[in-house]
């Protein structure tokens, strides 16, 4: 119960190394009195990094880095998990027994919990975060259309009168293929949203629903980076706008009134940004004076009308809501045709030119405002976001870190005391470890020397056996049968009878080899053990060995010998072919041995060789044939079958016509006699031979590997015997610590608590710095 709470020097190390490489800037924080404890020489080095991470941030396109700051703020709060889940974990175990320190962590405890709850909460929320902007205007005043133009497709339904009956979201997805979810999660084509989410539609959903359409990433650049835009009915159709705002708007980061130009700003679009003022601290409101085309027909009032409504826009948003200051409303209002801009967007990627056709006048200067306005955006939205979604989780992570801080430092003040107390009472104990441990490494010398010399009798007894075995192989072989089957030479009878017989051979030689060898390994088995015993038992005293149990006796070593005679013997090819022991290539090849003319045998073997590669032939008895008869004979038949002729003729007029007929007439009986006695029991007896000379060579290959492989299993066992002995030896050591327990525990986990606390409260310092990295790089404090 108390091991969960040691960790090692190499854990601490560990635990330790990942927060080192942070440490807090004194120039660009003010740091508290234990945040100046960990500054260290590296926190120049580090303030070049924040500065350099903060140039890094600031030459991304602003759309990235919302992006950046997620990644960011995501891997800060995935340490802040853990770090809290490591508390929690330690607390936890420490307060298993902090009765002995007068300690009650239970409700501490209790509000790490909720930490860590509040911190899964934060997670869940992170992985939702998007950057969110909103599109409102009353009916008809071109917001699909704009955004349509944003994205650079016709995604949402567009047209006269009222279109957009619903909201629509347009959000990225990573697949090739867009599709939008109904207000029922129903997945379907992105071209429903069309009849869904227009006006014009017989079936129309509440004003309220909302419409997800998701288009992949890589068909649009804006959608590439977490940006989430929504499209909103008139909001001169409902009166109810407090639910919309509740249900769509309190987690926008821009709003985006887009405004008929031909008019000035309504009070229907009025109302609704105070209701927006009122439940969001200062929005970002940007406005768009839509259908700005329409001053083409009147050139001489273009400045006029565009001032009046700048006068108009300024005092609606810095002096009636006082949501931003002059200066800021001044880049946020834009005169803009969207459908201009929509129409040269589809032309450039059709490649067709923008030559003004289908365009009314000025509309270069229209399509540049457009794209003005759209930087503006991105920056807003992206610092906006940052803001709204990024800060509250900061300082959160920042009050929770404060909390874990002031509840270890206590805990470090207790156990620190409680050290001093008890570190001069455990010398005793330790020195008696130290002779155990000591005796275990002469053991474990003397284990390695009586290892090595049983194994090697082993090796030496097995390899002799093998060797016996394999000279008697064909008395084994012989003993064969065929399991009561006739013997054929048919392939398939062959092949069957090859198996059996390797299976046979495998039982054989295994069981053979057992009965020679298993008396002699196991009484060196027994004698290796019972001293490995004896000398194991004489480490602990005389009343610890009877409570320890040694057994006395073990089963047999039940040693295996795998030969597989199947893999070792699979290119085993038999020859059962009829050869006439007293044919011309036999005779002519004994005559040939008895003169020693080893050229020509050379020359015979090689041509038989190559017609029958597995016949063995056998030299028996002379010729009386002169050798230059023989030589003839030789080159003669070797090459044609014209030699048989000419060898008759030359013996003809050698030894006269009656000896050669009293010749031919008994090599001709003796061949009929060979042909009859050829039968399937002569064929299976030269099939057994033909294996046994195969099967001598290769299992005199496979004594090494076979003694080997017996030596490595008396040694696995011998092995697991000591190690058995090793763990009864080191359960006495256990002993030994139990009889000062509460000593022992007191000392050696409070060490261990006192460094885990050490290495919580660096972590805790080094995530406040994170923490505060993270705020001055994407959280800089506004200047007066």
């Amino acid at each position: 119960m108390a091991d969960s709470l040691v960790t090692t020097k190499a854990d601490r190390r560990s635990m330790a190394g990942s927060y080192q490489s942070y440490t807090p800037t004194a120039q660009r924080h003010k740091p508290n009195n234990q945040l100046n404890r960990s500054l260290s020489v590296a926190s120049i080095k580090e303030q070049h990094n924040v500065m350099s991470k903060g140039d890094a941030f600031n030459n991304l396109p602003p759309l990235q880095r919302f992006g950046r700051a997620k990644t960011e703020v995501n891997d800060i709060y995935r340490h802040i998990a853990k770090f809290i889940g490591d508390g929690c974990t330690f607390l936890q175990d420490f307060n298993k027994h902090s009765q002995s320190f007068s300690i009650d962590l239970e409700e501490v405890i209790v509000k790490l919990k909720g930490f860590a709850d509040q911190v899964t909460g934060i997670q869940e929320m992170l992985t939702r975060d998007q950057m969110k902007v909103c599109f409102f205007g009353r009916t008809s005043n071109g917001k699909s259309t704009v955004v349509n133009a944003m994205l650079e497709d016709r995604i949402l339904p567009t047209g006269m009168g009222h279109t957009s009956s619903c909201f629509c979201s347009v959000s990225g997805c990573d697949g090739d293929e867009p599709y939008m979810l109904t207000p029922n999660d129903e997945k379907l084509a992105v071209t429903s949203v069309k009849e869904l989410a227009s006006a014009l539609s017989e079936e129309q959903l509440e004003s309220h629903a909302l419409v997800r359409v998701y288009w992949p990433k890589n068909r649009c650049e804006l959608l590439r980076d977490d940006v989430v835009l929504v499209d909103s009915p008139g909001i001169d159709v409902t009166p109810d706008l407090d639910s919309w705002i509740n249900q769509h708007c309190l987690d926008a980061d821009v709003f985006v009134l887009v405004a008929n130009a031909e008019s000035t700003l309504m009070r229907t679009e009025k109302n609704f940004f105070h209701k927006v003022s009122d439940k969001l601290s200062k929005p970002n409101v940007f406005i768009l004076n839509n259908r700005w085309d329409a001053s083409a027909s009147e050139p001489e009032m273009v400045e006029v009308v565009k001032r009046q409504h700048l006068e108009r826009t300024i005092d609606f948003l810095s002096n009636e809501l006082q949501v931003a200051s002059k200066r800021i409303v001044l880049d946020r209002v834009f005169f803009v045709s969207a459908k201009e801009t929509f129409t040269a967007r589809q032309k450039k990627q059709k490649g067709l030119p923008i030559d003004g056709v289908g365009f009314s006048e000025g509309y270069q200067a229209r399509l540049l405002e457009f794209e003005s306005f759209e930087r503006k955006f991105k920056e807003c939205i992206s610092e906006s976001a940052i803001k709204t979604k990024f800060e509250q989780h900061a300082k959160r992570g920042q009050l929770i870190i404060d909390c874990m801080k002031d509840v270890l430092q206590q805990l470090e003040n207790k156990v620190l005391s409680k050290i001093d107390e008890l570190r001069k009472q455990r010398s005793t104990c330790l020195k008696n470890l130290a002779l155990i441990k000591s005796r275990l490494r002469d053991e474990a010398s003397h284990f390695d020397v009586r290892l090595k010399q049983l194994t090697s009798d082993v090796e030496k007894k097995v390899a002799k056996a093998m060797k016996l075995e394999i000279d008697h192989l064909a008395n084994l072989v012989d003993d064969f049968d065929f399991n009561n089957h006739e013997f054929d030479s048919h392939n398939y009878v062959i092949k069957m009878y090859k198996k059996e017989l390797f299976d046979y051979i495998d039982e054989g030689l295994g069981r053979n080899l057992m009965v020679r060898c298993s008396e002699t390994v196991n009484d060196g088995w027994t004698k290796t053990r019972k001293d490995i015993i004896k000398r194991m038992k004489e480490i602990l005293p005389s009343d610890s060995q009877k409570t320890i149990g040694f057994e006395d006796s073990l089963p047999e070593v039940p040693i295996k010998y795998n030969l597989d005679c199947h893999s070792l013997c699979a290119n085993f090819q038999e020859d059962i072919k009829f050869k006439f022991t007293w044919g011309w290539r036999p005779l002519l090849r004994r005559a040939l041995v008895l003169f020693g003319n080893t050229r020509f045998i050379q020359i015979l073997d090689g041509h038989q060789t190559s017609q029958h590669p597995n016949e063995a032939g056998t030299v028996e008895g002379a010729s009386a044939l002169p050798i230059s008869v023989g030589t003839g004979i030789a080159l003669l038949t070797s090459y044609s079958s014209l030699g048989v002729v000419v060898s008759a003729g030359v013996i003809w007029r050698v030894i006269g016509w009656r000896l050669f007929t009293v010749g031919i007439t008994i090599y001709g009986g003796l061949y009929g006699f060979e042909r009859l006695t050829w039968t399937r029991g002569a064929q299976e007896r030269v099939l057994k031979k033909q294996f046994v000379n195969y099967a001598r060579e290769k299992l005199k290959m496979m004594i090494t590997v076979t003694s080997r492989n017996c030596s490595d299993q008396i040694q696995s066992e011998l092995s697991g015997t000591y190690h058995r002995l090793v763990n009864a030896v080191t359960k006495y050591k256990s002993t030994l610590e139990e009889q000062s327990k509460e000593l022992n525990f007191q000392i050696s986990k409070l060490e261990e608590i006192e460094s885990t606390i050490k290495v919580l409260s660096n972590r805790s310092i080094w995530l406040q710095n994170v923490l505060l990295a993270f705020m001055e790089t994407y959280l800089p404090q506004e200047s007066d």
